[in-house]
């Protein structure tokens, strides 16, 4: 995922600055265990009871989302990107559903980016 945070390809630049970064359409038709970077603002985490301790975060930016599964030591030893974060990089590995229709990363690193908002200004769309 490259997140056009500036308008001028910045951000772009700084994603794809990493050589295996992908965008969510590319992951899908990537193999299953290739290690690559993806990022995006956070708009989801989930941990349900049931889950043992795994951290589901959905990622988004302009290309689209992603879903990210994070298991519990990899959230145990960085749980401040996880938590705190609201624009995270996650380096990882692309793995996929049986079927190979739906994919996700296994996040083995997390990256806070949220300083790169700073001085971003995001009007709300209200609704009336």
């Amino acid at each position: 995922m490259l997140i056009d945070l500036f308008g001028d390809n910045k951000s772009t630049r700084y994603a794809a600055s990493f050589q295996t970064s992908r965008t969510p359409d590319s992951v899908i038709t990537q193999q299953v265990g290739l290690k690559t970077y993806v990022a995006g603002v956070v708009i989801n985490r989930q941990r349900p009871k049931t889950s043992t301790g795994v951290t589901f975060l959905t990622l988004e930016d302009e290309t689209g989302s992603i879903n990210i599964i994070v298991w519990k030591r990899t959230a145990m030893a960085q749980m401040d990107a996880l938590v705190k974060a609201r624009l995270l990089m996650v380096y990882g590995e692309i793995d996929k559903d049986d079927e190979g229709r739906i994919a996700h990363v296994i996040a083995h690193r997390l990256i806070d980016l949220t300083s790169h908002l700073e001085g971003l200004e995001s009007p709300s769309r209200d609704f009336h």
